[in-house]
């Protein structure tokens, strides 16, 4: 009867620790908008009524686009994240590190949100070796927001060995959950034809008066 195998556990655990909190990441939802969507959104924007509509309040409902959350990476790289609670294995290397850019259609309309929460990244795997082993991270970088209002946002949205996905451990990202403000774009045509946010800004996303800060007493009309 052979052997059994044995297994051994691998921890990654990340916090990105800013000028906002100790575990900054982001929840972020991108939808592409309809004719409809379009022309309603300027109605609510004209009645002054656009924040208190599902467009914002629901804003997770328009991710057709995009829908995920992870730990917002401020220029770091992965080595250079910290681990408050020092739940990470010493028994794995840094892989390979995969940038995918979020490319938006210049011929539609999209409805971009970024809500900054807390996340202390946790993801376990289990594996047959316990050495040698190399866990590779997806990096989602959205470079149309930088070009267009000059803000940096990525991040980590999953970790991986030889090609499975590592499971979040919820569990134990006691540190997760805290919501500060949702910052949302609207681009049409290539540009952003406003921005939204239930707070006063919060790294990072401070805009120069070159956008439009939509606000409950605009008048603005979208064309």
């Amino acid at each position: 009867m052979a052997a059994k195998s044995k297994i051994y556990e691998v921890v990654f655990a990340s916090n990105s620790s800013t000028n906002l909190c100790e575990c900054h990441g982001m929840e972020i939802a991108i939808g592409a908008l309809s004719k409809d969507n379009l022309e309603e959104i300027t109605r609510l924007v004209e009645e002054g009524t656009y924040l208190e509509s599902d467009y914002f309040t629901s804003w997770y409902e328009y991710s057709n686009t995009y829908h995920e959350n992870g730990v917002y990476l401020d220029g770091s790289e992965i080595e250079d994240l910290d681990d408050k609670d020092g739940l990470s294995s010493s028994n794995f290397e840094i892989g390979n590190v995969i940038l995918n850019d979020v490319i938006l259609d210049k011929n539609t309309a999209y409805l971009c949100t970024f809500r900054n929460e807390t996340i202390y990244m946790v993801a376990k795997a289990l594996v047959e070796i316990n050495e040698g082993i190399k866990v590779d991270f997806e990096i989602s970088k959205f470079g149309f927001l930088e070009e267009m209002a000059d803000v940096n946002v990525s991040i980590i949205k999953s970790t991986s060995i030889a090609l499975e996905q590592m499971n979040r451990d919820s569990a134990d990202e006691e540190d997760s959950g805290e919501i500060y403000d949702t910052n949302q774009f609207l681009i049409k045509d290539g540009k952003i034809v406003f921005f939204a946010s239930n707070g006063n800004g919060q790294y990072p996303f401070y805009l120069d008066d070159s956008i439009l800060k939509l606000n409950i007493d605009t008048d603005e009309e979208i064309s």
